[in-house]
């Protein structure tokens, strides 16, 4: 019999949520593709536990942002979920930028 898949997708050491393009409203996000035993299916984005988006690859571009907590999850076949990567997102932006984005006032 096939054994059942019940280990989580997990993040490479030091993974996080970059944002781009950043506005008071909007933003791109990207973050590292996650691994899993049997393979990773898609990555969830939410904002204070309201689900945006869902998605199979990074990056994605995110409108309508409200100041607050974004997380993005990795999901297997099975459901199973890593744990979350989170940014702050909308407003002023609150989050470390690169510095050579001169489009950012």
């Amino acid at each position: 019999p096939d054994a059942k898949d019940t280990a989580p997708p997990t993040w490479p050491a030091g993974a996080a949520i970059s944002l781009a393009d950043v506005t008071e409203t909007s933003a791109t996000a990207s973050w590292p593709e996650a691994t899993d035993d049997v393979g990773v299916t898609g990555y969830v984005v939410e904002k204070e536990g309201q689900r945006l988006a869902e998605t199979t690859a990074p990056p994605l571009s995110l409108t309508g942002l409200a100041v607050g907590t974004m997380t993005v999850k990795a999901r297997d076949a099975a459901g199973n979920e890593s744990p979350p990567l989170t940014a702050e997102a909308g407003g002023a932006p609150r989050f470390t930028l690169p510095s050579t984005d001169e489009s950012i006032s």
